[in-house]
């Protein structure tokens, strides 16, 4: 397929060269490994000439293998030639599983539009902020709600609870329910519960600092909240949190209290051994989107995610 000069055509190994300074040029050095991705379903090209002004990815995910996922490169030099949207036109020849979904940048306003401007609709925004425990200490004991005071509440660490089956067995249908309410948009697929003992004893998990709330009075957990350790040392990372659904509104605590409690415990970790918090909040999970209202997380960049569902 071709027009204004620009030719559509499948990936080739020889473009390599050529791709990877598109990605690099665009500033998506960090996803190289998009084009060698070892779920890769398709790769395609855009040239003029032979040169690379566009390149198109799709890849699926085995966590969440109900949607196709998508990335797309243009040359800024390129942009207004509709390419973008032959790129896309290319995926209507191909046998993929819908919908696509694809994840850019707020700042990046000329993918922004290309997807609007294609179908693709605007179903999470994900905020990646960083908050300075130095900036929340000073207040934060004598002002956040201190839920453990009541008698049956205990705040524990996951290294005093992971080797007790039954807690962990409880802790995980917790976490698979919150995970999945959270995540309707992208639904994950069917894993059984050694997997999801995996996904939460990931080898960068903080056990010390991933804290559970206990309740004494039944000896049930009605909450949690994970730590990570992160790829930059002098940060460490907010993971999974949230609450059993017949507790999080009940009269013990509410949704909103058992978070900022859980996470005062994080900031507090922090604070004593030198790290910066980074987190990852999707606005579909109302977990995360309760701490990031309750502390005062710097501004950042926030990551958009489209969909785009099938037409039949």
């Amino acid at each position: 397929m071709s027009g204004s000069h620009v030719v559509v055509a499948i990936y080739e190994d020889n473009d390599l060269l050529q791709v990877e300074e598109l990605m690099q040029l665009c500033l998506e050095g960090e996803n190289l490994g998009r084009i060698d991705h070892p779920r890769r379903i398709f790769a395609i090209t855009a040239k003029i000439s032979d040169k690379v002004i566009g390149y198109m990815v799709g890849w699926t995910n085995k966590m969440h293998p109900y949607c196709t996922y998508l990335s797309i490169v243009i040359h800024p030099a390129y942009h207004g030639l509709g390419t973008e949207t032959m790129l896309l036109l290319e995926i209507e020849k191909l046998e993929v599983k819908y919908p696509l979904q694809s994840s850019i940048w707020e700042t990046a306003q000329f993918l922004n539009m290309t997807y609007k401007s294609n179908g693709f609709k605007e179903v999470r925004r994900t905020y990646m902020p960083e908050l300075d425990p130095n900036d929340v200490m000073p207040w934060l004991e004598k002002e956040t709600p201190r839920i453990e005071e009541s008698q049956d509440i205990i705040m524990k660490s996951l290294d005093e609870v992971w080797q007790t089956p039954e807690l962990m067995n409880e802790l995980i249908i917790i976490v698979r329910q919150v995970y999945e309410e959270t995540h309707l948009v992208n639904p994950m697929g069917i894993h059984d519960d050694a997997s999801w003992m995996n996904f939460l004893l990931a080898d960068d998990l903080i056990a010390e600092a991933s804290y559970i709330a206990y309740d004494s009075s039944d000896n049930t957990i009605i909450g949690y909240a994970f730590l990570h350790q992160s790829e930059q040392p002098e940060y460490v990372e907010l993971g999974w949190r949230g609450c059993k659904e017949s507790k999080e509104m009940g009269n013990i605590c509410g949704i909103g209290n058992l978070m900022k409690q859980l996470t005062a415990c994080q900031i507090a970790y922090a604070y004593h051994q030198g790290y910066t918090l980074k987190a990852e909040i999707d606005s579909t999970d109302q977990y995360q989107m309760e701490i990031l209202a309750a502390f005062p997380f710097k501004p950042a960049p926030t990551w958009i995610t489209y969909q785009k569902q099938g037409t039949n």
